[in-house]
C-alpha cells in the first residue's frame, strides 16, 4: 500500500508529486514534514491531512478577503455594538437590607456579543474567527440588501411574543462564503430595520422553524386549527 503525496503552491497549482510506501513510522514523518515546508501538501487519500490543508486554504482565502469585503454597514451603530460586543446580563444578590452584594454580583448570560470570543461559553454562536467584525457587519449588510434575500414573517412563539403595536418582525438566514447568517429586522416605514444578526448552524430550514412563517398556506392551516380549537373551547363553556 502507499499513498500520493501532491505538493502545491500557494496558488493551488501542483508542483511536486510523490509516492510513499504505508510504514506506520515512515509515512507518518514524512508527511508532518511535508506538511509543516513552506509548499503544503495535498494528499490524494481521504484523511486529516486533506481536511488540515483544505481548512488551510478556506482560511487564508477568507482572511486575503477580509480587505475587499468591507466598507459599508447599513446596520446602526448601536445595534452593531449589540451584535459584535454585546452586554452582560448580570445577577446581582442584595442584602437583607436591599443593598447590593458586589462579591455575590454574577454573569448568568450574555445578549448579543457574537464577536466575544467567549461567545460559545455563553451559548452563543460566534462570528467566524477568521472573519473581522467589520467583515461580519458587511456581509450583514449584502444581505439586507439583496433583493433575492427571502424573508419570513416571525410568529409569536415561546420565545417571541409581540406587543399589540409593535411592528412586523421578520427573519432570513442566507449564507455568505460557507457562512450561514441569521437576521431579524422589523418593518419599520416600509424598511428593513436589523435588530439583530449572528451565524446560524441550525439543522432545520428557517421556513420549518417554530415562529417562523414559511409560506402563506402553511398559515391559513394554522388559523384553521386554531379556530376549530376555539369553536371546542366554546362548546365545552
Amino acid at each position: 500500500m502507499t499513498t500520493t503525496i501532491r505538493t502545491v503552491n500557494e496558488f493551488g497549482e501542483t508542483v511536486g508529486l510523490r509516492i510513499v510506501p504505508d510504514s506506520p513510522w515512515f509515512v507518518s514523518s514524512e508527511k508532518i514534514q511535508l506538511y509543516d515546508d513552506m509548499y503544503h501538501p495535498a494528499i490524494s487519500t481521504t484523511n486529516e491531512f486533506v481536511e488540515r490543508y483544505e481548512r488551510y486554504r478556506y482560511v487564508h482565502e477568507q482572511l486575503a478577503l477580509n480587505a475587499q469585503r468591507s466598507g459599508y454597514n447599513l446596520v446602526d451603530p448601536e445595534t452593531t455594538r449589540h451584535i459584535l460586543e454585546g452586554t452582560p446580563i448580570i445577577r446581582v444578590q442584595r442584602n437583607e437590607d436591599g443593598a447590593e452584594e458586589e462579591a455575590a454580583t454574577t454573569i448568568t448570560g450574555w445578549s448579543g456579543g457574537h464577536g466575544n470570543p467567549d461567545a460559545a461559553k455563553y451559548g452563543k454562536t460566534q462570528i467566524p474567527d477568521f472573519w473581522t467584525g467589520e467583515r461580519f457587519m458587511f456581509e450583514v449588510s449584502d444581505v439586507l440588501a439583496d433583493n433575492n434575500t427571502r424573508w419570513f414573517r416571525q410568529e409569536a412563539s415561546p420565545t417571541f411574543i409581540p406587543d399589540d403595536d409593535a411592528p412586523a418582525r421578520f427573519v432570513c438566514v442566507e449564507e455568505r462564503y460557507g457562512v450561514p447568517i441569521r437576521i431579524v429586522a422589523d418593518l419599520v416605514d416600509d424598511h428593513l430595520k436589523c435588530i439583530t444578526a449572528f451565524p446560524d448552524y441550525g439543522d432545520f430550514p428557517i421556513e420549518q422553524r417554530d415562529g417562523v412563517q414559511g409560506n402563506e398556506k402553511k398559515r391559513r392551516k394554522r388559523n384553521r386549527r386554531r379556530r376549530k380549537s376555539d369553536k371546542k373551547d366554546e362548546s365545552k363553556e
